[in-house]
């Protein structure tokens, strides 16, 4: 019997065995590095060296990092979603759309100011032409009075009837009776007549 006794009681020997040596090893290992830091909780490593225990600590402030940079620009981008999307009141509302219309109006203002110039210079140019036309056919009935003065009354008939009527009333005005006299018998009667009746209504 006491052999059966003996044969239970051993294992729980052993076991209270190991656990000494356990301990013993492990105040062994304390003693031969002070800095070494023993953790009994279940799941954690037994031991962390001094090296270890720093790259532990920047862990989480690292994640820290990747995780409140994300946060913080989302928090900036969500400000300025909400300050563009900011609604007017009814007089802002009204102040834009009275000063929109003011530009559109000045510069509706300075479009028609550059056309009015724009004409103004074409205006001057047409002028300018006409009294240079104006001048052209004043020397050019200047010339002609003078030749129908100094040509025979039978050589400027046929010349003269081919002009329009004003005109040769116009140059008529200007000559001498007597030289328009001598030249009215030359020309188409119907012609003639009608010359002659402007002539005196002049």
């Amino acid at each position: 019997m006491k052999n059966k006794r003996n044969l239970k009681g051993a294992p729980i020997f052993i076991l209270v065995a190991a656990i000494i040596l356990a301990k013993l090893g492990i105040s062994l290992v304390l003693m031969a590095q002070p800095d070494l830091k023993v953790n009994l909780e279940p799941g954690m490593a037994m031991a962390q060296t001094p090296a270890e225990e720093a790259a532990a600590a920047d862990q989480p402030n690292q994640g820290g990092r990747d995780s409140t940079a994300p946060a913080a620009a989302m928090g900036v981008g969500e400000a300025a979603a909400e300050d563009s999307n900011m609604a007017l009141t009814p007089q802002e509302m009204e102040a834009h759309k009275l000063e929109r219309e003011r530009k559109e109006l000045e510069l509706l203002r300075t479009e028609v100011e550059g056309k009015i110039a724009e004409l103004e210079a074409i205006q001057k140019e047409i002028y300018a032409q006409l009294e240079q036309l104006e001048g052209a056919f004043n020397a050019r009935e200047k010339h002609l009075i003078k030749i129908l003065s100094e040509m025979p009354a039978k050589k400027s008939a046929p010349m003269i009837d081919k002009l329009e009527i004003d005109l040769v009333v116009k140059l008529f005005s200007k000559m001498k009776s007597d030289k328009v006299a001598s030249i009215l018998p030359e020309l188409d009667p119907a012609k003639a007549a009608e010359i002659g009746e402007k002539l005196t209504s002049r």
